[in-house]
């Protein structure tokens, strides 16, 4: 289809007060968007403010646990948490301190930001052999 030819559909599809509407509908709602709905707001004609959506709380350190077999697996892993940190304490690569306690480094990472514990990720440092 040439240029000519969609000119001439478009033409006779909409009449030029519909294009001219349009186009002052398109400006007021991107107007709109751009001041959050302030004037409509101050003019009465919406009730609430537009509201950008609120990021869920991230819960920060140990969850309430009520359930005995979640917390005895929270606690198993904070144990380990703690020997992990203390070993790259020590000077462990990261790959070295999780194999210790059979996890993966990502698994590690995860229990750290649930419990809220330091979590010591991989830094440039020696591998020490294993003992």
């Amino acid at each position: 289809m040439s240029i000519k030819e969609t000119l001439d559909l478009i033409d006779g599809s909409i009449t030029d007060n519909e294009f001219e509407k349009e186009l002052e509908r398109m400006r007021f709602l991107r107007e709109c968007r751009m001041s959050k709905f302030a004037g409509l707001y101050a003019a009465g004609l919406i009730s609430k403010p537009a509201v950008g959506r609120k990021q869920p709380r991230k819960q920060i350190g140990r969850p309430k646990i009520t359930d005995p077999a979640q917390k005895e697996r929270y606690d198993a892993a904070e144990v380990k948490l703690r020997r992990i940190n203390k070993l790259r304490i020590d000077g462990w690569a990261l790959v070295d301190a999780v194999e210790t306690e059979g996890w993966r480094s990502h698994d590690y990472q995860n229990w750290a930001e649930r419990l809220g514990m330091p979590y010591n990720g991989p830094a440039a440092k020696p591998r020490m052999p294993k003992q």
